[in-house]
C-alpha cells in the first residue's frame, strides 16, 4: 500500500451522513432534457467524509422518436457528468478493499454521446465515453491511482428470442 496515501482504521464513533437528490425529467415532441443532483454531507470527519463526493450532477439531453409505423424506436443525445470534491478512495485489489484517501482528485467535466436504436427484440447501443478527454484537460480519475479510460468507444447488441 503506498504509505501516508491511504491509512485504513476503523471507526467506533457514529457516522451520519446527510444526502439530499433532485431530478427532474422533461420532454417536449421527443427532445427531452433529464437532470439529476446528488449533494452528501456530512457533520463529522470519518469514513463518509473521506470516500462520498460533495456533489454529483448528470445532465442528458436526448431526442427520442418512433419512427416507420413505430417499428424502429431510437435516442440519440448527450450526458454530461460532474462531480465536485470527489475523494475518491484508493482500492487494493489484494484485498478487495477501498480505503479512505486524504486527497481531494480535480474536477473535470465528463462528456459521453449515445445512439440507441430497437427493431421489435433486437437493440443496438453506439456510445462514445468521455469526450471532453480529447478536448479537455487529462487527469481523469474515477479511484485513487486509476485513471478513467481516454475517449473511447462502445457497441452493442442484444436479441431477446422472447418478449
Amino acid at each position: 500500500m503506498y504509505a501516508g496515501k491511504a491509512d485504513p482504521y476503523i471507526s467506533t464513533g457514529v457516522e451520519n451522513v446527510f444526502i439530499a437528490h433532485l431530478a427532474n425529467r422533461n420532454g417536449f415532441y421527443g427532445l427531452h432534457i433529464d437532470n439529476d443532483i446528488w449533494f452528501t454531507s456530512s457533520p463529522n470527519e470519518g469514513v463518509v467524509k473521506r470516500t462520498f463526493p460533495m456533489l454529483v450532477t448528470k445532465h442528458s439531453i436526448y431526442y427520442e422518436r418512433r419512427v416507420f409505423k413505430g417499428a424502429l424506436w431510437f435516442s440519440t443525445g448527450f450526458d454530461i457528468r460532474y462531480t465536485y470534491r470527489n475523494n475518491a478512495p484508493y482500492y487494493d485489489p489484494l484485498l478487495a478493499t477501498f480505503t479512505p484517501v486524504y486527497t481531494t482528485s480535480k474536477s473535470y467535466p465528463m462528456l459521453d454521446f449515445f445512439l440507441n436504436l430497437k427493431v421489435r427484440t433486437v437493440r443496438v447501443f453506439l456510445k462514445v465515453d468521455n469526450i471532453s478527454a480529447y478536448f479537455g484537460p487529462k487527469g481523469y480519475y474515477s479511484l485513487y491511482g486509476y485513471p478513467y479510460p481516454d475517449l473511447s468507444f462502445r457497441v452493442g447488441v442484444k436479441w431477446r428470442f422472447f418478449e
